[in-house]
């Protein structure tokens, strides 16, 4: 039985909803150990984050839009108006933009450049942990999204510090 169907059971749609949270739950979990490490560790954070944030993609689409593109923009315009009163499933394209964008910076990474796109990266990243976990996330998602942001931002408090310590 597919996961997205609208004959689905309960326990179905209960599995499916939380797999769905939880794919993107590891993926920002991964995506900060990537952030805030250096070398392999955070070459193979930034990997394990893009293959689960597929993963998420996947139940997103499955059980929330029944692999209708139309489905899943309507539902962004709709979540998008809700919150700000725009109705527009711009953030959807976005989101498109976002996994391209990570899948040509691991390449990057795995090629041999890891840190020429780093910042731009991590500034993505951070967006999107902001935008999707903490303004239209709800619950375990907001509250991870809100600790996650606080460790990044603790850890470059603490980096810029010592850079500003080591000038002296």
């Amino acid at each position: 039985m597919s996961l997205g169907t609208k004959t689905r059971s309960n326990n179905i749609l209960v599995t499916g909803e939380f797999l769905t949270r939880l794919t993107i739950q590891a993926a920002m979990c991964a995506w900060t150990l990537g952030i805030v490490s250096k070398g392999r560790v955070s070459k193979w954070a930034w990997s394990t984050a893009i293959v689960i944030y597929l993963v998420h993609i996947f139940f997103a689409f499955e059980v929330h839009y029944g692999w209708s593109q139309k489905v899943a923009l309507e539902e962004t315009a709709r979540q998008t108006y809700q919150l700000t009163g725009w109705n527009n499933g711009i953030g959807l394209w976005v989101n498109y933009a976002f996994t391209a964008f990570l899948a040509c910076d691991l390449w990057n990474q795995w090629s041999g450049h890891p840190e020429r796109l780093r910042n731009t990266r991590n500034g993505i990243v951070l967006f999107m942990i902001l935008n999707g976990a903490v303004i239209f996330g709800t619950g375990l998602s907001r509250q991870l999204g809100i600790v996650l942001l606080g460790v990044v931002t603790l850890v470059w408090l603490r980096r810029t510090k010592s850079k500003i310590r080591n000038k002296k």
